[in-house]
């Protein structure tokens, strides 16, 4: 998750020590404190709630807030060094490389964790971190 975080920094033209402290006061407890009761409420009673893919135990309005006020409305061409983010596809477990778009939207494809932290927008599009391949290797 801060390796994605960390990369837009320096891609941005930030020295290897803002990156560092950029990402790290990115991650905070706050990120994890309020949980998504709706998420609950839908894996308790999915019938009633429904289920959904955008499912998760804490609610990701921090995350988002945080990766707003951090990167804004940059985009990968306002890069000034080569930049791709990679997370995968939910869906097929196939890598996905983004090299175009809101950085916003990148970096918050390549961090969710699925079940844990409910997922973005384009997570939802099918873009999750390496977690399958940590479930194959069990």
């Amino acid at each position: 998750m801060l390796v994605a975080a960390a990369a837009v920094f320096m891609a941005l033209g930030f020295t290897i020590e803002e990156s560092i402290e950029s990402t790290l006061n990115l991650w905070d407890k706050r990120i994890t404190a309020k949980r998504d009761w709706g998420s609950l409420l839908r894996i308790i009673l999915p019938g009633v709630f429904g289920f959904n893919a955008r499912f998760g135990l804490l609610s990701d309005k921090r995350l988002n807030e945080s990766l707003a006020i951090l990167y804004g409305g940059k985009t990968f061409s306002n890069t000034i060094r080569p930049l791709r983010i990679v997370a995968t596809d939910f869906h097929t477990g196939d890598q996905v490389v983004m090299a175009e778009g809101k950085l916003v939207d990148a970096v918050r494809a390549s961090v969710c964790i699925p079940y844990v932290i409910e997922q973005g927008e384009k997570a939802t599009q099918a873009h999750i971190p390496f977690l399958h391949r940590l479930l194959e290797a069990e």
